[in-house]
């Protein structure tokens, strides 16, 4: 397994306790328990106690109101230079944002990642829901992330309706690119190449719902099948002759079997 230079970055504090500190640390841990050398970004206005882990605060915070509770979060632009000094200065294979939508530390990350890049998504409110203004302000931070993550239903959810797109969109970009006058579950377009793909991937969730049923499965396992086999093209592979198909056929089942265990 080829070692990996990953940043895991977080707005909050470091220094006050949260459950996304919590899960960047832990996450930390568990990557360097598997060989790969981590290094957490975050503010913090006190020298927080982190065990065993390579951890650059980039100053410190003031506490706002957000998604009804007190956090604390880095609102200095001066900050900004020293985040974009840490990504000028170390080559990172891998940049793992938390809440990458939040200023200044995450948003920032999102800017100056020059590497495959993360984003996952903790909170949600539905009367302060930030996801809904996406499309609106932020879908040029959007596509710079490479995979998305959410780590409740409800955050799922909400991401996923600003994320993707309807049956109507999905056909107006098969007609415009390739002439078939219908929708389809997934959609993508590399604009790198295999070995460093740069691509945008559509996902039609109405279509993706209606599909799960005839192929006895699951929403949320029709999803994953979806992920991996778009990931897939966009890395080369093809499914036009039945000895591609089969080869991709095969990738997709080992994957998916890489993702059930790392589930249970």
């Amino acid at each position: 397994m080829k070692q990996l230079k990953i940043a895991m970055i977080s707005p909050y504090d470091m220094s006050y306790p949260s459950g996304v500190n919590s899960h960047a640390v832990n996450l930390c841990r568990a990557l360097e328990d598997r060989g790969h050398i981590t290094t957490l970004i975050a503010p913090s206005t006190k020298k927080p106690y982190i065990a065993n882990i390579n951890f650059i605060s980039i100053g410190k915070t003031v506490p706002i109101r957000l998604f009804n509770t007190q956090v604390r979060l880095s609102l200095n632009p001066f900050n900004v230079f020293k985040l974009r000094a840490i990504f000028r200065s170390e080559t990172f294979d891998i940049v793992h944002i938390h809440e990458p939508f939040l200023p200044l530390t995450s948003l920032f990350s999102l800017m100056f990642s020059k590497s495959a890049t993360i984003g996952t998504f903790h909170a949600f409110n539905e009367g302060r829901n930030i996801y809904k203004y996406i499309h609106a302000l932020l879908t040029p931070f959007l596509k710079l992330l490479q995979n998305n993550i959410a780590v409740s239903n409800l955050a799922k959810s909400h991401l996923l309706k600003h994320i993707t797109i309807d049956e109507k969109k999905m056909t107006a970009l098969n007609k415009k690119h390739l002439q078939h006058d219908n929708p389809t579950d997934t959609l993508s377009f590399n604009l790198g190449s295999t070995q460093i793909p740069d691509a945008d991937i559509y996902i039609c969730i109405p279509v993706a719902e209606q599909n799960a049923p005839q192929f006895k499965t699951t929403f949320e396992e029709e999803l994953k099948l979806l992920i991996i086999h778009t990931l897939l093209h966009t890395i080369g592979y093809k499914d036009y002759t039945p000895e591609e198909k089969k080869e991709m056929d095969t990738e997709q089942t080992r994957l998916l079997n890489i993702l059930s265990k790392h589930k249970k």
